[in-house]
């Protein structure tokens, strides 16, 4: 009977942690449409992503790339940078704004 109720707390438990994790993340959609300040390792600056464009602003240049939503991910590329290869990134909400799953950080 104990080994029940012991399944029975920690069923209960995970399922809690799992739908905690999944609250936190968020649809594409919600960042689209606006610009944001970012930073990703050493590299801080502006990007703003509409519907099937992106633009990002660091180090004094401006990089015009190309978006698409691939489910839940963003995925971005650029001519000039990453070789044009795109990269795709999923995101969680934090306090101060959102997190990118390949290490960025966006806030207003």
């Amino acid at each position: 009977m104990n080994t029940f109720i012991n399944l029975g707390i920690a069923a209960a438990v995970f399922g809690l942690l799992a739908g905690t994790a999944s609250a936190q993340s968020v649809k594409p959609q919600e960042v689209i449409g606006k610009s944001w300040n970012f930073s990703q390792g050493k590299v801080s600056g502006k990007v703003t992503y509409r519907a099937s464009t992106v633009k990002a602003q660091f180090g004094g240049k401006t990089y015009n790339g190309k978006l698409r939503v691939k489910g839940n991910q963003i995925c971005t590329s650029y001519k000039e940078l990453r070789k044009g290869k795109e990269s795709c990134f999923s995101l969680t909400k934090t306090n101060a704004g959102y997190k990118t799953s390949n290490g960025g950080k966006l806030w207003k």
